[in-house]
């Protein structure tokens, strides 16, 4: 479960395909989303072993996929740490691990 100003905002569901693992971030069912993207994905990350993929919600064709090797992973993580860490429109989360749901 992850806590933002609004309160519950996403909860993330972790699982095992094909010897990848799969990142799912699902968008809350809270009321600050609107009726039609209540509950639904918002992006998936895949971790294959060898490099890690994602798309955003609606892109599952190949073509949409971004594939970064670790060390672009990790340049990109770098990036977004700053950013979050230096952006004055940052509003900051809470991780909170729920059993079944997030595993840490």
């Amino acid at each position: 479960m992850i806590i933002g100003q609004a309160g519950h905002e996403y909860d993330v569901f972790i699982e095992e395909n094909n010897g990848a693992e799969v990142y799912k971030l699902h968008r809350s069912n809270g009321a600050d989303w609107s009726p039609q993207v209540k509950g639904t994905v918002a992006m998936t990350l895949i971790d294959t072993g060898n490099d890690v993929k994602f798309f955003k919600e609606g892109e599952t064709k190949e073509s949409k996929i971004t594939t970064l090797d670790y060390s672009q992973a990790v340049d990109l993580l770098l990036l977004l740490k700053i950013n979050v860490t230096t952006n004055k429109h940052y509003v900051p989360y809470t991780i909170v691990p729920v059993e079944g749901v997030l595993q840490v």
